[in-house]
C-alpha cells in the first residue's frame, strides 16, 4: 500500500531538477499538505513554495499577486488584464501556472500577457530570485 507520505515524497523527487544542472530554477514550489511537508523535508533543496499549510516555518513562502488561469490550466487573457488594470501592480508580481495542462488558447492568451507585461517594462524572475529579492522567509 502506498501511503499519502510515500505518493508526496516520490512527486516530490521526481519534480526536483538534477542539483548540478545550472540551467534553471532548482527550487519550485509545489503543493502542500501534511505528507508534502514531511516528504519536503527529505528533500532539502526545496527551500520556497507557494501554498503551504499555516505551520509551515521551514521555507520562504511566496504568494500569487495575480491569476493567469480562471480555472486551474486554464489561461485568461481577458480575466488577466481585467485583473490587472484594476489592481495595478507598481512592485513585484508572482505569476503562477500550470503549463503542463494548457492547451493551444492557453498558451496564445499567455503570450499575450508576457506580451503586455512587457510592453509596461515588467522583467521576468525565478520564485528563488522573486524570493531573494524581497527577502522572503
Amino acid at each position: 500500500m502506498v501511503t499519502p507520505y510515500d505518493a508526496s515524497r516520490r512527486q516530490t523527487r521526481r519534480i526536483m531538477p538534477d542539483p548540478n544542472d545550472n540551467s534553471g530554477d532548482k527550487k519550485r514550489p509545489t503543493p502542500a499538505d501534511d505528507a508534502t511537508i514531511a516528504a519536503m523535508d527529505t528533500v532539502p533543496e526545496i527551500t520556497i513554495w507557494m501554498y503551504p499549510p499555516k505551520k509551515e516555518t521551514k521555507r520562504k513562502v511566496l504568494g500569487r499577486t495575480l491569476n493567469i488561469e480562471v480555472a486551474t490550466g486554464k489561461v485568461s487573457y481577458a480575466k488577466f488584464a481585467q485583473e490587472y488594470a484594476a489592481k495595478k501592480p507598481t512592485s513585484m508580481m508572482l505569476l503562477q501556472g500550470h503549463c503542463g495542462m494548457w492547451n493551444d488558447d492557453s498558451f496564445r492568451d499567455f503570450a499575450k500577457i508576457a506580451a503586455l507585461l512587457k510592453q509596461d517594462g515588467w522583467i521576468t524572475l525565478t520564485a528563488a530570485q522573486y524570493a531573494e529579492k524581497i527577502g522572503k522567509k
